[in-house]
């Protein structure tokens, strides 16, 4: 949501809906995200958020915290209720996902048009969202320190973004082939296998912001 926020700066116009937590916004937000995200990605971040809203459900928090929390878990429910009726309506199934994790690489879409989410709804909407998952991470600060240099950590967030492993090797200055080691460090670092448990293992644990 950040990037949704910063996207103000440039001159986004203001849209409809005010609180982007809600389902009518998620709704319309996940029409644009498929628009770049390819079917199987969406469907692995439906479960991820699924799995995420839970997890904050089960979690004891101060009640000065209390709205912040409902907002953050109403958000990842309804993200991922439009994205799993997305998904059914256009027959997603989980063979359509990569067989491999050099393949789920290879297959990653372009980055996301952030200025067309922000568009969907209010800077001032976005920032309470942005404010309320801030404030979650904070609250569930410390649980995982992973040391990441502060170019895995930018390449990290390209990948959780989207990028293309092309364009990464492109941005980055590698070729193909050093840039899928360069990501197989990074999977090694996080203690995972792919970038699917990357990009759920960085969102966890606010390796993003």
């Amino acid at each position: 949501m950040e990037a949704v926020v910063d996207a103000y700066k440039f001159g986004v116009p203001e849209g409809p809906h005010r609180q982007p937590w809600t389902e009518a916004y998620t709704r319309d937000a996940v029409e644009i995200c498929a628009e770049t995200l390819p079917p199987w990605y969406i469907r692995e971040i439906a479960s991820l958020f699924r799995q995420g809203a839970a997890a904050m459900e089960e979690h004891n928090i101060p009640v000065s915290q209390a709205q912040d929390w409902l907002i953050v878990i109403q958000y990842m429910h309804n993200a991922s209720d439009a994205m799993t009726r997305w998904s059914k309506s256009h027959r997603v199934s989980s063979t359509s996902r990569p067989a491999s994790p050099a393949e789920a690489v290879d297959r990653a879409p372009s980055i996301l048009r952030f200025d067309r989410l922000a568009a969907l709804t209010t800077a001032e909407g976005a920032c309470r969202l942005a404010g309320a998952a801030d404030a979650v991470r904070q609250h569930l600060g410390g649980v995982l320190k992973v040391p990441l240099t502060g170019e895995q950590r930018r390449l990290l967030k390209e990948v959780a973004s989207g990028v293309a492993v092309a364009d990464l090797a492109a941005e980055f200055g590698y070729s193909r082939r050093s840039m899928f080691r360069e990501l197989d460090k990074l999977w090694k670092t996080l203690g995972v296998d792919d970038r699917i448990q990357a990009v759920r293992k960085a969102a966890a644990e606010g390796l993003l912001d």
